[in-house]
């Protein structure tokens, strides 16, 4: 899975999971050095944690299984088309330790 975020500071970061990795609700991922400068140390930047809210249907209809298989197909090519010259960070599994 790959997404866009919108950086605080402006700028777009595509993240992306390992391949074939489910995201869960109420997940929560880190990435490395993407968070907020240090206090007195504005070159060194902490984690950026990204919580996951994912919410199900309880069923879909013929159609919006269609449309779904439509989009799907065509997510990598728009992918492409829209983050050119986007920085790609890895998602990391948070752990508390």
């Amino acid at each position: 899975m790959e997404f866009v975020v919108n950086h605080l500071d402006g700028t777009k970061i595509r993240l992306k999971n390992n391949p074939g990795e489910v995201i869960k609700p109420e997940d929560i991922k880190t990435v490395e050095g993407k968070g907020l400068p240090f206090h007195k140390q504005s070159f060194k930047f902490g984690n950026l944690f990204v919580m996951f809210k994912v919410t199900f249907p309880k069923s879909l209809t013929d159609p919006q299984v269609k449309l779904i298989n439509t989009a799907m197909a065509n997510l990598k090519e728009a992918n492409k088309e829209s983050t050119e010259g986007i920085e790609v960070c890895k998602l990391t599994t948070f752990s508390e330790s």
